[in-house]
């Protein structure tokens, strides 16, 4: 069994020159987590999380916890706030993407996503285009359909 009998086909891509205000309208409204950032010609390039945005707008997330109630710089921060958003997806995409070819067994993209502890794999073809989406989901219910006569009763 193969990544490209079970992968998700249709996947939400974010381009490189989008900015982080753009992205996290995508990541809202399509309820995802994280996305594939690709290029004009549709290669992936990157790949841009939730956590990565949080973690540029939030450096210092520990001040937030230890100051509580306390809104004295808010103008400020709204100031800060508007300015990262204006980046470029470019600026923060995290360009060691872990992905996976169409062809790769099953068995082993599970392996590279217990491994690296992420729970998706962009899938891309020979050219390096971002082709679909793959998620342990997928996995485990291909697995189960599978094995699935192992869960069936036996005939008497």
């Amino acid at each position: 069994m193969t990544v490209e009998s079970i992968m998700e086909g249709k996947v939400i891509t974010l381009v490189d020159t989008s900015s982080l205000r753009e992205a996290w309208k995508v990541f809202s409204k399509r309820k995802i987590n994280s996305a594939p950032v690709v290029d004009a010609e549709s290669h992936l390039i990157g790949i841009l999380s939730k956590e990565d945005m949080l973690q540029i707008l939030y450096p210092d997330f520990r001040a937030y916890a230890t100051d509580v109630g306390r809104i004295d710089n808010a103008l400020e921060d709204d100031r800060e706030f508007a300015a990262i958003m204006k980046k470029k997806v470019s600026e923060v995409m995290n360009r060691n993407v872990i992905h996976t070819h169409k062809l790769t067994a099953v068995m082993r993209v599970l392996g590279r996503m217990i491994a690296h502890s992420v729970n998706q794999l962009p899938v891309v073809d020979d050219e390096n285009h971002v082709i679909g989406i793959i998620t342990k989901g997928a996995v485990f219910d291909a697995l189960y359909r599978y094995h699935k006569t192992l869960f069936r009763k036996k005939d008497k």
